[in-house]
């Protein structure tokens, strides 16, 4: 029969992006009347991710191409890359140039790692600092929605997490403060996984060049100038 259309379906909409899962595509060839077109060849391609007619026998590329069966179909297989990415493969019948295309998203895998970063890394007794975390599997993408606990041990200062368990967004990152204690001393903050991996870094609480600007006085060697573009006046700033 007349070719009149092509539809493409993904046995799954999410694949991991570890580069290996994968997940079939089944492509389908249909005439004007409604009915399956056989032995008729249909070209592939994907913009990310890499496809198979046959993972078995065939090495994975970016294009392929697959012969329709008795019931109008061919079925190829698209793998994940390693970074989080939508795949939009697209299937053409080549005579006449009718083509379909559908997408597959590849998503972070199960969180492996996290990272604590504080700043600054030295304040005064009392003072606030801002703790920032990210969360990244095996391949270092970001893992939204995972609840990260946070503790300080040691804790020689008796500081405070203004929150003790926070939750990645979606690029991974979470955040909140932490505020040091009256003692002088270091603090070492510990973020922790549920699946028991974690990471930490030191907070330091001293008395050693943490004085605050009060003001900044600046004082003009003459109140007046030539506007020309060129002739210069000193300007001097005292810092109080």
């Amino acid at each position: 029969g007349i070719v009149a259309s092509v539809a493409l379906t993904a046995a799954d909409q999410q694949v991991v992006a570890d580069g290996v899962s994968s997940t079939a595509l089944t492509a389908k060839l249909l005439d004007t009347t409604g009915d399956p077109i056989q032995g008729k060849t249909l070209n592939f391609s994907t913009n990310a991710g890499l496809l198979s007619s046959n993972p078995g026998t065939v090495t994975f590329a970016t294009t392929t191409t697959g012969t329709t069966d008795a019931s109008g179909q061919v079925v190829v297989y698209l793998r994940s890359s390693k970074q989080q990415s939508t795949a939009t493969v697209t299937v053409t019948e080549p005579v006449t140039g009718i083509s379909s295309n559908t997408s597959v998203t590849f998503i972070a895998g199960p969180a492996t790692n996290v990272s604590i970063v504080v700043a600054p890394t030295s304040v005064a007794p009392a003072a606030t600092a801002s703790v920032n975390i990210q969360v990244t599997d095996t391949n270092s993408n970001p893992v939204s929605g995972q609840l990260v606990t946070l503790s300080a041990s040691p804790n020689n200062s008796g500081g405070l997490f203004a929150a003790t368990v926070v939750t990645t967004d979606v690029n991974g990152r979470a955040s909140t403060t932490y505020q040091a204690g009256p003692t002088v001393g270091t603090d070492t903050l510990v973020a922790k996984l549920a699946g028991g991996q974690s990471n930490s870094t030191n907070l330091a609480i001293t008395t050693s060049g943490t004085n605050q600007i009060g003001r900044i006085a600046l004082t003009l060697g003459s109140s007046t100038a030539v506007a020309d573009g060129m002739t210069k006046k000193a300007v001097n700033a005292t810092v109080k």
